[in-house]
């Protein structure tokens, strides 16, 4: 679990910051602070890995920095209203993930956050990258290059394990979400996820009215 300390001055800022991280697999607010007095203590109780939030306050990046010369080791991800450029600059030569400007808009958060979850979980100290790997790792929302699907490794052992325990009996998108305990929107990612990789394939059930109801089953190998 990713342990993250908000510093937020604006009490409902604050507390939007703190649901989208209590909301997201693999994140855990651990302190919501509003006062740059309270940092120190707060990093020294719960050596987080991340601090989300206002960079814009004074003395913030001075902290930082003093922080990094200390060898005290988090990442940065600012949700500022600062929208000057040396600004900026003067944050991301702090090493920040990513930077949203306020107002900003949910759905940007919640992208950032999640590709800060895969990131910090896709690379291990001793692996070697290849170029897929990195863009992937890399990504930011709304540039030209289109994010494939990759899943949560974590959820996506749980599908795996509960479509190996169906063996060749089909079964549908809403039957494996009840199973492994999430929505049916994100078991139909990973179902067809694992269709593109060939590891399921897809029947298509027909109704009286409506659209078809898709069923997925392990697929057969092909002999040899």
């Amino acid at each position: 679990m990713i342990t993250v300390v908000i510093f937020e001055p604006d009490p409902m800022v604050s507390r939007i910051l703190t649901e989208a991280v209590q909301g997201r697999e693999g994140l855990e607010a651990a302190k919501t602070v509003r006062d740059i007095k309270q940092l120190s203590h707060v990093f020294e109780e719960t050596h987080p890995q991340l601090l989300l939030g206002e960079t814009a306050e004074a003395g913030l990046p001075e902290w930082v920095r003093e922080m990094r010369d200390r060898g005290i080791r988090f990442d940065l991800l600012p949700v500022t209203r600062e929208r000057d450029a040396v600004q900026y600059l003067q944050v991301f030569s702090l090493g920040i993930v990513d930077y949203l400007i306020k107002p900003f808009q949910m759905e940007r958060l919640a992208a950032a956050l999640d590709r800060y979850v895969r990131w910090k979980q896709g690379l291990l100290p001793d692996q070697r990258l290849s170029q897929r790997q990195l863009d992937r790792l890399l990504y930011l929302p709304g540039s030209a290059y289109e994010e494939p699907f990759y899943g949560n490794e974590n959820t996506r052992q749980k599908i795996l394990s509960y479509v190996t325990g169906r063996g060749g009996e089909s079964f549908t998108a809403a039957e494996a979400a009840r199973a492994v305990g999430i929505s049916q929107t994100t078991a139909r990612r990973y179902l067809e996820l694992l269709e593109k990789q060939g590891q399921l394939e897809v029947l298509q059930e027909y109704g009286h009215i409506g659209r078809p109801v898709h069923h997925y089953r392990t697929r057969e190998r092909e002999s040899i």
